[in-house]
């Protein structure tokens, strides 16, 4: 079992812990996977399947959680991390991106703390997922996996080159998003003679994107025609491609305070099923063009107060208001049907559905970065604290319950996992899927169990034992339905299911 001194209220510098990792039930799935506390894993920077992309501001280098700078014994952090940058603000307005070369040094560090008031993103995203499992602060959902750094956006202590106040320096675009994509799924510009190509395997083959500034990419293209598809839809179907699963945050209303558990993390409940909105909460739509492509995994937020699940986050576009010009009309919706061309039961027809699953975004409390770069200065490398809620921190607990999956079975495709993720959830607003909270709570336990039963069907009971108790559970399973005997995922019990699990019993 796991060391609760690494999530417990009681011994964690923060009152309430990580309640994340109870709620989603991700202890449990840390046993199945055979993490021992005792002697944690190595972090694993070769396999692609261990690995997690983060397209963000970066990461404290010197962080005691991510165990020394890449390339050094130890190193949570792929030495293949690197800076993308677009040379101009998307306006084209100001030429900033070579003004301060400390800050445009290869190094992907995090230099937002280095402005009063900002967060330091990155790191904190970074640590939720991937975080040393070392007895210190916290431990990140998934203990061996290593970290493959995309910096995107970079803050500067100084003014902007022609004036300005003191504030980003170069930021996230379009282009530089899409080429962070590409990067991770293994985009080489050095191959077939210069002209660029894919690597054989991606960098990393989970990608995570908190960054909430996406509103106005395009996500969806509609056309045949891969030329004239915009350049973040054609970074997700070559990531696709490659094997990649993208999970991508929902977005964040403004208009709701913070909440978050008031009992007992460690003995709290997830399959309470109440969801209540927060007051002041308005629903406000996803707008996050990568998320309304359907080849991504889309993680809200959801909180608790009391007994009550709250309802945090964006919610499911209309179809209507979901217009990429010029190649789609506002009154044709036909083309939305190519992408999402079946809905889950409950599902509202009028809206794309979008949403996957939600996880905790209130009170997540995280690696906090310096914002130091100069190696020469002392640095403060143990610091934690607690970001303003959002789906920023839902969004790398999925990530790392997803590189647990890959840990049991590294063949999963990304519809293997998208799937298994949704029907494993917790339903924790209307029965069925919702605009609100998808498919429901995230839940590791089940998600990693449902994948240890695909792996070898014949030993169903997970006992490590095959015999006749595992025939009667799978028939047992299969006669009520139960989601784990759907071995072929296609979301039917059938004799197809029947068969793997024959095949698999009489051959072990």
């Amino acid at each position: 079992m796991f060391n609760p001194d690494w999530a417990n209220a009681s011994t964690n510098p923060f009152h309430r812990g990580q309640h994340w990792l109870m709620t989603t039930r991700v202890p449990h799935a840390w046993t199945m996977v055979g993490y021992d506390p005792n002697n944690p894993p190595e972090p694993n920077l070769t396999d692609p399947n261990r690995i997690i992309a983060f397209i963000d501001s970066g990461i404290d280098l010197d962080h005691i959680e991510f165990g020394g700078r890449p390339g050094t014994g130890g190193s949570r952090i792929s030495a293949q991390s690197v800076s993308i940058f677009q040379e101009n603000y998307p306006s084209g307005t100001q030429n900033v991106c070579n003004c301060d070369s400390a800050v445009m040094t290869p190094a992907p560090e995090d230099t937002a703390p280095l402005i009063i008031g900002a967060t330091s993103h990155g790191t904190l995203v970074a640590g939720i997922a991937a975080a040393e499992p070392n007895g210190i602060g916290m431990v990140g959902t998934c203990w061996d996996c290593g970290i493959l750094v995309i910096r995107v956006f970079a803050y500067s202590p100084d003014a902007p080159c022609g004036g300005g106040s003191i504030g980003t320096l170069c930021r996230q675009s379009e282009l530089s998003i899409a080429a962070s994509i590409r990067y991770a799924a293994g985009w080489d510009q050095s191959l077939n003679g210069g002209l660029g190509g894919y690597l054989e395997q991606p960098r990393a083959r989970i990608i995570s994107i908190s960054d909430q500034s996406q509103g106005g990419f395009s996500g969806i293209g509609c056309t045949d025609n891969p030329a004239a598809r915009p350049e973040i839809v054609a970074a997700i179907e070559e990531a696709y491609g490659q094997g990649c699963i993208i999970v991508v945050l929902a977005g964040n209303v403004n208009s709701v305070q913070p909440c978050w558990m008031t009992s007992d993390p460690v003995t709290e409940d997830p399959d309470d099923t109440q969801c209540t909105p927060l007051a002041g909460w308005i629903p406000e739509e996803i707008q996050n063009g990568i998320a309304i492509h359907p080849k991504t995994i889309v993680v809200g937020g959801t909180c608790m107060w009391g007994t009550n699940w709250l309802c945090r986050s964006r919610i499911n576009p209309l179809r209507s208001n979901v217009y990429i010009e010029p190649c789609c009309p506002l009154q044709d919706e036909n083309w939305c049907n190519a992408y999402y061309p079946s809905l889950p039961e409950g599902a509202d027809p009028d809206r794309l559905p979008v949403l996957s699953v939600v996880a905790p975004m209130s009170h997540v409390f995280g690696t906090w970065g310096d914002g130091l770069w100069d190696e020469h200065t002392p640095l403060s490398n143990n610091d934690f604290g607690i970001p303003p809620a959002g789906t920023s921190f839902a969004t790398p607990q999925v990530a790392g319950i997803v590189a647990l999956m890959l840990r049991v079975n590294p063949n999963l495709t990304f519809e293997d996992v998208r799937h298994i993720l949704e029907v494993t959830a917790t339903d924790i607003e209307d029965p069925g899927y919702d605009a609100k909270t998808g498919h429901g709570l995230v839940n590791a336990r089940a998600a990693v169990e449902y994948v240890i039963k695909m792996a070898l069907p014949a030993n169903f009971n997970g006992d490590e034992s095959i015999d006749t108790l595992d025939a009667i559970d799978f028939l047992i399973a299969y006669g009520q339905g139960d989601l784990t005997a759907d071995l072929d995922l296609d979301g039917q019990h059938t004799e197809a299911d029947l068969a793997i699990f024959l095949d698999s019993y009489l051959t072990d």
